[in-house]
């Protein structure tokens, strides 16, 4: 079974560094590239650099707070 390959997005570099032990101790994925940054818009050069690295799973931290502005932006939150 081939490799599966991973690219981690996560703005804290040790649990960015944790992710990339967790992934590449695996026998069936390996990290092929990790970010520091969430991308903003579709022309962020990181949304360039996670497509060049071709990955079949794009691993997010999301963190709990706070809440990095791409997030805190989506339209979950209800009207009331």
């Amino acid at each position: 079974m081939p490799e599966l390959s991973v690219v981690i997005v996560a703005q804290d570099s040790e649990q960015r560094a944790i992710l990339q032990v967790l992934v590449d101790g695996t026998s069936v994925a390996r990290t092929v590239h990790s970010c520091a940054s969430f991308p903003v818009v579709a022309t962020d050069p990181v949304v360039r650099r996670i497509q060049s690295a071709t990955p079949d799973v794009v691993l997010v931290d999301v963190p709990g707070k706070p809440l990095c502005s791409p997030l805190a932006a989506w339209p979950s939150r209800r009207q009331s």
